[in-house]
């Protein structure tokens, strides 16, 4: 049992496996998912050029899926129901063709049905490329439901 959180280990490796394989999204752009925890997620990518801009550059979009999925996995791994209500990114770096990108969202801040999670995008060298902040409202909908333990 996750103690912090009051979520079970079983009910972890359920959600875990289901944000693993049952998130298309990350098949398409071939996320890599690294960790998942209770308001945490981390994600790889390997940028391609199927995914760059006219100017060799990743597109925005590509970024912006890419924090909007590690934000959604890490919202998930609570077992509610949970929907991003407002976000902001800012492209800080651009990524180029071959850039591994590492993800990372963790919740900094949480009240009752509210959540406020932040992302940072970085490069193989360490280099951050963008900034992310998401909001959440949840409902008391589970995603894996307990009795199934």
């Amino acid at each position: 049992m996750n103690s912090d959180h009051n979520i079970s280990d079983a009910t972890l490796e359920k959600l875990r496996d289901m944000l693993s394989k049952k998130e298309k999204i990350s098949e398409l752009f071939n996320f890599q998912v690294e960790a998942l925890d209770v308001g945490y997620s981390r994600l790889s990518m390997i940028i391609d050029e199927n995914m760059c801009n006219i100017h060799g550059v990743c597109h925005g979009g590509v970024t912006f899926t890419f924090c909007d999925t590690a934000f959604g996995m890490a919202c998930s791994m609570h077992n509610r129901v949970t929907f991003g209500v407002n976000c902001t990114i800012d492209y800080v770096s651009p990524a180029l063709i071959g850039d591994k990108l590492t993800v990372e969202c963790k919740q900094i801040f949480s009240q009752k049905r509210s959540g406020i999670y932040d992302a940072e995008v970085k490069n193989q060298d360490g280099k951050t490329v963008v900034i992310f902040r998401g909001n959440t409202r949840s409902r008391d909908d589970l995603i894996v439901p307990v009795e199934s333990e």
